[in-house]
């Protein structure tokens, strides 16, 4: 169980380290040169950044976060025996490639208590979406045993989805 411990405080910290990474490179800024206002209307549209909101226990998106961006979710499962808190850590790599930092803090089932499994993969877009054509991704995560107290499933687990989603134009 203590080396489990280790795993899931690596694990932790490795994830602390993308975060501060990330916060540090959009951090940087460079000089820009005086524009007219159109450019910089166009500019602020180039800047936006669009949440890219996933549940792992429910539903993950073929989209990918943008270069750059971190985004952190964290979510609750409760039932009768069974209660977690479930996070997810994206990392926009590059344009069409997210690492992955999947963990549960916090894991209670049957009345057991302690650390969740924690997990580590990426999201690769392979078909960028077109008017006809959906976007096409896949998302291979490693499962890694790091759960205390009897917790989790013990052993180291692979999993690979391939993702498929559709914008579609509503007519309001």
């Amino acid at each position: 169980m203590r080396i489990a411990a280790r795993i899931a405080l690596r694990i932790t910290l490795t994830g602390l380290g993308l975060l501060i990474a990330g916060a540090k490179l959009l951090g940087q800024t460079t000089d820009t040169p005086q524009t007219t206002p159109q450019a910089q209307q166009t500019a602020q549209t180039q800047d936006e950044i669009t949440a890219v909101p996933n549940r792992p226990t429910f539903a993950s998106t073929a989209e990918t976060v943008q270069r750059g961006v971190f985004e952190i979710e964290y979510g609750f499962e409760a039932a009768r025996s069974h209660q977690n808190v479930n996070g997810l850590l994206k990392w926009g790599m590059f344009k069409n490639l997210e690492l992955w930092f999947l963990n549960l803090p916090m894991e209670r089932d049957a009345g057991v208590a302690g650390i969740g499994d924690s997990g580590a993969g990426f999201k690769l877009g392979i078909i960028s979406q077109k008017k006809t054509v959906p976007k096409i991704a896949v998302l291979y995560v490693a499962l890694l045993p790091t759960a205390t107290n009897g917790l989790g499933s013990g052993a180291t687990g692979h999993f690979v989805n391939i993702l498929v989603s559709k914008d579609f134009k509503t007519p309001f």
